[in-house]
C-alpha cells in the first residue's frame, strides 16, 4: 500500500465537497448530519484519491487496487457519473434485494459505476469507506 501525501490543501478540498453538496440542494439540517461523510470526502480529495469533475462526476482512485491472482490490476479506479437513470437504480435495488442502508449504498454504487458487486466486495477497508461515502451522496 502506497504512502499517502497531501496533494490538495485540506481547506480547498473541504470547500470542494461543500460546493458539491450545495449543488445537490440538501437542507442545512441534513447537511449538518453529513459532517462525517463530508470530512471523509474532503480528506480523500486532499490525498488525491477522489476528484469531483466540473460536471458533477466523481472519480475514485483506489488506494489499494484490486489485483487478479496473477498480480495484474483488475480495478484501480471507480468512475461515478453525475446521474443515473432512476429505473436503473430501482432495478439494481430490486436485483440486490437491498433492504438495509448499506445494501442500498452498495446497489447505488453498482448502478453508477457499472462494476459488479463481487468486485466491490474486494475493496480494502479505506477504499470501501470512501466508496460508501460517495454512494451515500447518491441516495440523498
Amino acid at each position: 500500500m502506497a504512502d499517502l501525501k497531501v496533494v490538495i490543501d485540506e481547506v480547498v478540498a473541504l470547500k470542494e465537497v461543500q460546493d458539491y453538496v450545495a449543488g445537490k440542494k440538501i437542507l442545512p439540517s441534513r447537511r449538518k448530519a453529513l459532517n462525517g461523510v463530508i470530512d471523509l470526502m474532503a480528506e480523500a480529495i486532499s490525498y488525491g484519491l477522489v476528484v469531483i469533475g466540473t460536471d458533477g462526476s466523481i472519480t475514485q482512485t483506489l488506494w489499494e487496487p484490486i489485483k487478479t491472482v496473477d498480480k495484474k490490476i483488475a480495478l484501480e479506479t471507480l468512475v461515478y457519473p453525475p446521474r443515473v437513470a432512476p429505473e436503473v437504480l430501482i432495478q439494481q435495488f430490486k436485483d440486490a434485494k437491498a433492504t438495509t442502508h448499506s445494501e442500498k449504498i452498495l446497489a447505488a454504487v453498482v448502478a453508477h459505476t457499472g462494476e459488479p458487486k463481487g468486485m466491490l466486495d474486494k475493496l480494502e477497508s479505506t477504499d470501501r469507506d470512501i466508496m460508501e461515502a460517495i454512494g451515500f451522496f447518491y441516495l440523498l
